[in-house]
């Protein structure tokens, strides 16, 4: 079922009662909980097409967040770092928040100086595995832009790396890059966006206006864009929640 294409779901009087999927028709059921975009949402929901004027107004005066541009390393088995332990280190050089965004909503990646370093050292069938990914977020550009820069970004996020792990660029095996497109086709997260909607008043304001024309009976929302705020924590409270609901709902 997690790899079936949804086509609505199924409502009645206000209600939930089932989901219709494109390949294999119609899984009844009295509560259905959402966890991806809160744009695929509104279209599934058959509610909101007796709003859809309101629901569209509403969707073009709220921004989602940045997406994420990320490089995933396979480093070679006889890799001898510094490290000896799984690690994030976020590189954190400035400080002017504002500006920054201003630059990443504008496409100058390579001027970003924040960005992300994950190493991680495990063992598979008897072996030990070096990998590392690189992360820094980026916003969402055409496929165009991404064929053009992402090698360059790719190779300054590597430049950068090597500064904090030794011995890092020469041991490199494999190289996989990650753009906000990636994160679209494989999530269909609204413009791959990776924290839900744009962490701004204009954003918080509109939110309560959609969830309250989302608010059918035996629907959950339980995702990013359904918080006034993001990050893993924030995330995981919220599947708490939705499953507290769910218990006192029945």
């Amino acid at each position: 079922m997690l790899s079936e294409e949804v086509k609505s779901l199924y409502l009645e009087n206000n209600r939930v009662r089932g989901v219709i999927f494109n390949n294999c028709g119609m899984k009844l059921g009295s509560k259905v909980v959402m966890n991806g975009s809160m744009v695929e949402i509104i279209k599934l929901s058959a509610n909101g097409k007796n709003n859809i004027n309101l629901i569209d107004e509403t969707i073009s005066n709220l921004n989602p967040s940045l997406s994420a541009f990320t490089v995933y390393l396979g480093l070679n088995a006889e890799t001898k770092l510094e490290e000896k332990h799984n690690r994030n280190v976020w590189i954190i050089q400035d400080y002017d928040l504002d500006k920054m965004y201003e630059r990443m909503c504008e496409g100058d990646m390579v001027h970003q100086n924040n960005y992300v370093v994950g190493y991680f050292r495990d063992i598979k069938y008897g072996k030990l595995n070096n990998n590392a990914s690189l992360f820094i977020n980026a916003p969402f550009m055409d496929k165009e832009y991404w064929e053009r820069s992402s090698n360059d970004l790719a190779e300054d996020l590597i430049d950068k790396a090597s500064k904090v792990l030794k011995n890092f660029r020469n041991n490199i095996s494999l190289r996989i890059v990650s753009s906000p497109l990636d994160i679209l086709k494989y999530t269909s997260n609204y413009k791959g966006a990776i924290y839900g909607w744009d962490s701004s008043c204009k954003c918080f304001n509109n939110y309560k206006i959609i969830r309250k024309l989302l608010s059918v009976e035996g629907l959950y929302i339980s995702s990013h864009w359904a918080l006034r705020g993001f990050g893993v924590p924030s995330v995981m409270n919220l599947g708490k929640l939705t499953a507290e609901a769910i218990i006192r709902d029945n």
